[in-house]
């Protein structure tokens, strides 16, 4: 069918088909290919190098056991192919990416060139290269969301093979939740998919059911087993603990960085610290190893200077809610980003200089330590796709814009009839659980959020090719 419609199109369409999807992958390669090692970084790849399952299913409270897990997969290939474990694991990733890219323009066509443009910008492509969650959580949610897509808009392949395309939806769900748990709000598209494909009579109701319920289930049994390690070394029943810190961590940037004029009012300088909401926190650590008793010093040190800021933790949850709808109003790795897109081939060290050991005894000891004393290696694909970069460059001066336009393009959209509405509800469903979930710590940091805001940005292409197809149609 689509061979078909290929073959009768204009010679100018046909090669608009070809061109423009080949300039869209292309320009996912504007920015250079090499790993990316921040201070968390740090701690996957020791994990990875010595035992993934060293301290059980998650670390301190949060760091789930799937990312090192990653790091390792992505070894064993470069056993194979002789490339190094920084390298490795950004190339997988950008592949990720590539793939995602692929599925939302098979799915949409011209509709997603918008969303494929600010999907495919440097500064946002370069998290990629992150080795941490969001390095993988990025392009994989942009894989979920062009599952979904290529469901919605019915696309033959998916009417051929219903089974796979809604088990993998879920299961792609699932995995990103092993990652970071809140990525089991990715069911909401998988529910999306279930009920497109079972109001069409393509699945029964009884396949439908079972391809929400055996990811839910795992997520579930996941979330379990980690509470139940979380209990057993912090006291607390919490998939994912720690969270007093989290909140301490939340509050300060809210305060502080969310808003930079309480950086010079005098009455917070204690909370202020030097401009480091960790010396206070390392300190206490040191101090006092029973969680509990922590979880208390913290979360009244937070209220205190709630209450010197003359906010309340409902205001700061209030805040952060709508911060993470505008897709953020902090982003911790803006600076890694910028400094990852200037280095080179011949000079990759800025890629792995931003962390402490990096800064303390150089880069050379990061690489010994971490990549078994190999260079990190650049795949300077920017020498040859950097002018397409160079078209809208950096999306960050918009992305609150595009985020608030993106949410509200999909609200519209339910007013409207159309194959589009259940992907509209699962992508509200997806970005008010994240929302709501990070707005719980104070949370709105945009690398947390990327995902869901490339989501987003393709549920709105959905919504409004969906409006205008049922328009057509009715007209007709």
């Amino acid at each position: 069918m689509q061979a078909t419609r290929f073959r009768e199109a204009s010679a100018p369409v046909r090669a608009a088909l070809i061109v423009v999807p080949a300039l869209l992958f292309a320009r996912a390669l504007s920015a250079d290919i090499g790993g990316v090692v921040a201070n968390d970084s740090l701690g996957y790849l020791r994990r990875a190098a010595e035992d993934p399952f060293r301290g059980g299913l998650v670390l301190q409270g949060y760091r789930q056991v799937a990312m090192p897990l990653w790091v390792v997969l992505n070894d064993a290939i470069g056993d194979v192919t002789g490339w190094d474990r920084l390298f490795g694991v950004a190339l997988a990733q950008r592949m990720i990416l590539l793939l995602g890219v692929g599925l939302v323009w098979w799915a949409l066509r011209w509709w997603s060139i918008p969303a494929l443009i600010i999907i495919t910008t440097p500064t946002l492509v370069a998290h990629t290269d992150l080795i941490l969650p969001e390095g993988v959580l990025v392009p994989g949610t942009l894989v979920a969301a062009g599952l979904a897509a290529i469901v919605i808009t019915e696309r033959p392949l998916t009417r051929r093979y219903p089974k796979l395309a809604v088990f993998a939806s879920g299961l792609t769900a699932f995995a990103l939740s092993t990652i970071k748990l809140q990525y089991a709000s990715l069911l909401c598209l998988t529910a999306a998919v279930a009920w497109t494909l079972w109001r069409e009579q393509a699945i029964s109701r009884r396949m439908a059911v079972t391809a929400l319920a055996v990811p839910f289930a795992l997520s579930a049994i996941l979330a379990g087993a980690q509470a139940i390690e979380n209990h057993d070394e912090l006291g607390v029943y919490e998939p994912v603990s720690e969270r007093a810190r989290a909140e301490w961590y939340g509050a300060w940037v809210a305060i502080f960085i969310a808003d930079l004029d309480n950086r010079t009012d005098p009455s917070l300088d204690e909370w202020f610290d030097g401009g480091s909401y960790g010396t206070f926190l390392k300190a206490l650590e040191a101090e006092e190893p029973d969680y509990l008793t922590r979880s208390e010093v913290l979360r009244t040190r937070t209220d205190d200077m709630f209450a010197a800021a003359g906010t309340t933790r409902f205001e700061q949850f209030v805040d952060a809610f709508f911060g993470s709808l505008r897709a953020g109003r902090t982003d911790d790795v803006r600076g890694m980003v910028d400094r990852a897109l200037s280095a080179t081939p011949d000079d990759p060290s800025q890629r792995v200089f931003p962390n402490m050991i990096g800064r303390g005894r150089g880069t050379d000891a990061v690489l010994e330590e971490v990549n078994d004393g190999r260079p990190n290696r650049l795949l300077g694909t920017s020498a040859a796709f950097g002018w397409l970069g160079d078209l809208y460059h950096d999306y960050r001066p918009l992305k609150s814009t595009f985020a608030v336009i993106a949410l509200l393009v999909v609200a519209v959209s339910l007013a409207f009839p159309g194959a589009h509405r259940p992907m509209s509800l699962g992508a509200l469903g997806v970005i008010g659980s994240v929302s709501f979930a990070l707005g719980t710590a104070y949370i709105d940091n945009a690398r947390y959020l990327l995902g869901p805001f490339t989501m987003m940005l393709v549920a709105a292409s959905i919504a409004v090719r969906g409006a205008v197809m049922h328009r057509r149609t009715t007209r007709a």
